[in-house]
């Protein structure tokens, strides 16, 4: 069973959540306070799901014993994962300063 589209989602759920919290940044700047409030939690739950996506990934490629595979994609997937993780705590703190922002 091919489970390519776990990474294919991964990537999806990735760019969405670091897209939501500029997104949020514009609600924040129209006193939507609500709405960008949403986007920030959206944002953080999806970005909960890229690391979990991609140990799923692993962890098939480890039932399926596919050693290659798994050691083609393992540092990488890991060095992605930092930076996906990195970017988006940085992205959110920008729209988070601009919550508190919007709140004075």
């Amino acid at each position: 069973m091919e489970h390519g589209w776990l990474n294919v989602m991964s990537l999806i759920f990735g760019l969405i959540a670091w897209a939501l919290p500029l997104v949020a940044i514009g609600f924040y700047k129209t006193n939507r306070k609500t709405a960008g409030a949403g986007c920030n939690f959206t944002s953080w739950v999806l970005g909960i799901q890229v690391p979990l996506l991609q140990i799923v990934y692993h962890n098939n490629l480890v039932r399926m014993n596919d050693w290659t595979a798994l050691a083609d994609v393992g540092n990488e997937a890991q060095v992605m994962v930092t930076i996906f993780v990195s970017v988006l705590c940085g992205i959110q703190g920008i729209s988070l300063s601009y919550a508190l922002r919007s709140r004075s």
